[in-house]
């Protein structure tokens, strides 16, 4: 009889427990049904925000901060469409065409968000990009990586989810000017190449094979744009500076003979200042040059960083000159707040900004002169410096962005991670650009861009009647927007291309059941007749 009641005691409360355990069945089974339905939805609001896309209707500016599709019903849901440039962090502009797409679905209180990363090419007759920023490495003469070097995506870049190639490009015609040596690699690279170069241009020892496109005309390799300050005569008349521990602010644009900071000094510079240096400028033993807002810096000599950095808050943008030699020993430019423990990541995991934000340019010189980033360096943003001798990036060193100079040369464990949102897709590398006339020639107007200053850049739109990019700026008049329908009822036409990527998407299932055991709860909970 005892084991009688044992057996019926244990039996009643297996069976009372399994009971309990599906009071919820139905509720997660609603959810369940609820967050496939809004899965679905928010996939086909990734696939609206395309279609519009791939129009050429004004989407770019017609949006609401951003939101493209305010409670947009499809299907049992309630969808948002968020776009953003990736770029730039801000909504869409004229000038957009890297976007993250955000969509949202809502199903009977439960949430799906679906999101992708987006290349959308520009549609506008005679849009061109001449400022080589669709090359992670373009050289006027030599290309050499050797050592375990490595050049490929930066890895936390949002557009690499689209797994683009990475270009080279240069101006050489020789046998072996493109040398991959030893262990080094380019990952998924196309080198585009003269018309006349030689059948042994690229010399490959190791590494994936990369793919060589000759062009129809040599690529021009043009001057980076003015400083726009007058070069110091034999003597400067400006003060020498050296300093020691000090945190200085500067908020008015200065001049100084040289400028020297050691042992730890912090000097900020604010929005709108210029600072030109005649001759040299030293940051050393933990000094930092810290850019609130846009800031330029003209250096006719030497800029040294030794165990020192650059940084740059928030949405600070930072433009330097430099007409001598660039030496980086333990040196950081990029983004801040700078930890030097951690922040001069050669490994490819630095977090991202928009290399367009730091842009260093040479400027000519009677002297050699070489720029080198050694030991563990970091800089995130662009060099354009056809100047310099050389540009060499060794050691444990790293760039994230790109590079164009005269010749390159990644040695040791260097690095240089290519940002594939610099690619516009209008420049040298596309075959349908309109830098290209119908038999391959480059266009005509092209020989008259001796630089890439703005009054420049403006003579050749319109001598081109084009739309000219250069970093972040259409130079020309962007055209009034025509839907393409003929104003009937006909669908839009869809001529624009897209690509995209979706990198995120759904919800966990824990997250359905305890949704499921919250709307249990509050159904147990809420029993009184008035509510």
């Amino acid at each position: 009889m005892l084991l009688v009641l044992v057996c019926l005691f244990t039996a009643t409360v297996i069976a009372s427990s399994y009971l309990a355990s599906r009071d919820n069945s139905a509720a997660i089974g609603n959810n369940v049904s609820a967050a496939v339905t809004a899965r679905w939805s928010a996939s086909s609001s990734l696939e609206v925000a395309v279609a519009i896309m791939e129009t050429k209707t004004d989407w770019r500016t017609l949006h609401a901060d951003g939101k493209l599709l305010d409670d947009y019903v499809i299907g049992d849901a309630v969808t948002d469409l968020d776009i953003i440039d990736l770029e730039t962090g801000e909504p869409p502009n004229e000038e957009s065409t890297y976007m993250l797409l955000t969509a949202t679905a809502v199903v009977d209180g439960v949430e799906q968000v679906a999101e992708a990363v987006a290349y959308v090419e520009p549609w506008y007759d005679g849009s061109v990009d001449v400022d080589l920023s669709e090359f992670a490495i373009f050289a006027g003469s030599r290309i050499g990586l050797e050592d375990e070097a490595t050049v490929t995506r930066w890895p936390n870049a949002p557009l690499s989810e689209l797994g683009g190639r990475i270009a080279f490009g240069t101006q050489a015609t020789g046998a072996g000017d493109v040398a991959i040596l030893g262990n080094a690699a380019a990952i998924d690279t196309t080198i585009f190449t003269a018309p006349d170069a030689s059948s042994l241009l690229v010399n490959l020892q190791s590494g994936p094979l990369v793919e060589t496109v000759t062009l129809p005309d040599v690529v021009p390799l043009v001057a980076p744009p003015d400083p726009g300050v007058e070069p110091p005569d034999e003597y400067s008349p400006y003060p020498y500076i050296d300093v020691s521990s000090e945190v200085i602010t500067v908020s008015d644009d200065v001049r100084v003979d040289t400028a020297i900071h050691k042992n730890g000094t912090e000097v900020t510079v604010e929005d709108g200042v210029t600072i030109t240096v005649d001759n040299d400028i030293v940051f050393e033993s933990d000094s930092t040059l810290i850019i609130e807002g846009e800031v330029t810096l003209v250096i006719f000599d030497d800029l040294k960083l030794d165990h020192a950095s650059i940084q740059i808050n928030d949405d600070s943008e930072l433009t330097i000159f430099v007409r001598g030699d660039v030496d980086i020993h333990d040196g950081y430019i990029g983004d801040g707040p700078y930890d030097s423990d951690t922040d001069r990541d050669s490994s490819g995991n630095a977090e991202w900004m928009d290399p367009e934000r730091i842009i260093v340019y040479s400027i000519p010189s009677v002297e050699e002169t070489d720029w080198v980033l050694e030991h563990n360096s970091v800089v995130k943003g662009s060099l354009y410096a056809p100047h310099p001798d050389s540009i060499e990036i060794r050691d444990d060193s790293a760039v994230y962005g790109r590079i164009t100079g005269r010749e390159i040369d990644v040695k040791n464990r260097g690095a240089i991670f290519y940002d594939p949102a610099l690619d516009s897709g209008m420049g040298y590398t596309s075959p349908d650009s309109d830098l290209f006339t119908d038999d391959g020639n480059l266009l005509e107007v092209l020989a008259a861009l001796m630089s890439l200053d703005p009054a420049n850049l403006i003579a050749l739109a319109e001598a081109g009647d084009l739309l000219v990019y250069a970093g972040d700026t259409i130079y020309g008049d962007v055209p009034i927007i025509d839907p393409g329908n003929g104003g009937t009822f006909e669908p839009t036409e869809r001529t624009v291309t897209v690509d995209y990527e979706v990198i995120a998407f759904g919800a966990a299932m824990e997250d359905w059941e305890d949704a499921a055991e919250r709307n249990l709860g509050d159904t147990i909970v809420n029993t009184d007749d008035d509510q």
